[in-house]
C-alpha cells in the first residue's frame, strides 16, 4: 500500500530534461499520478481537473504528474509537451517512463490505457484503471471526488 518511488524523464516544468522521482518529493503529502500509454482528451481533462482541485486545496501541498509509458522519451518529448500545453497543465509535470510496462512495483495492467494512483500519508488511497483510454463523465467525477477526499480538509466541497 505504500507508493513505490520511481524516476522518469520530465518533459515539462522545472525538472524538464531530468530524471526525477516525484513520489520521493511528495513524501507524506497527497499526490495523484497518472500513467498512460497515449495522450487522450479524457486524460487531459482529468489531469486538469485534479490540478485545479490541488490548487484550490490551500495548505494541502498536493502534487500531481502525468507519466507516459513509452520506450523513447526523446521521440515522445514534443507530444508530451503539446499535451501539457493543450490541457493547460502548469503545476503538474508531464514526462516519460522509458518502458511500456511501467514501473514494476505499480503492476500496471497490460491492457490499461490509463491508470490513476492517489496517495497520501505515504499510503495508496485509491487506484483506477481504464482499458479504452476514455473514461466517461461519471468515472472522471468519481476520480476527482476521490482526489478531493484525499486533499481534505483543505479541499473545496
Amino acid at each position: 500500500d505504500k507508493p513505490a518511488p520511481y524516476s522518469f524523464v520530465v518533459c515539462t516544468g522545472a525538472q524538464r530534461g531530468k530524471l526525477h522521482c516525484f513520489v520521493c518529493d511528495a513524501g507524506d503529502k497527497p499526490f495523484v499520478a497518472f500513467f498512460a500509454r497515449e495522450p487522450s482528451p479524457a486524460l487531459g481533462t482529468l489531469a486538469r481537473r485534479c490540478e485545479d482541485a490541488a490548487r484550490q486545496a490551500k495548505g494541502a501541498e498536493a502534487k500531481g504528474w502525468v507519466t507516459f509509458l513509452k520506450p523513447d522519451q526523446l521521440a515522445f518529448d514534443a507530444t508530451a509537451r503539446r499535451f501539457a500545453t493543450e490541457h493547460n497543465l502548469a503545476a503538474f509535470s508531464v514526462g516519460v517512463f522509458e518502458d511500456v510496462v511501467g514501473p514494476p512495483d505499480y503492476k500496471i495492467a497490460a491492457d490499461a490505457a490509463i491508470t490513476v494512483v492517489i496517495a497520501s500519508g505515504a499510503k495508496v488511497r485509491s487506484t483506477f484503471a481504464f482499458t479504452d483510454g476514455s473514461p466517461g463523465t461519471w468515472e472522471l467525477d468519481e476520480i476527482v471526488k476521490a482526489w478531493y477526499a484525499t486533499l481534505a480538509p483543505g479541499a473545496p466541497k
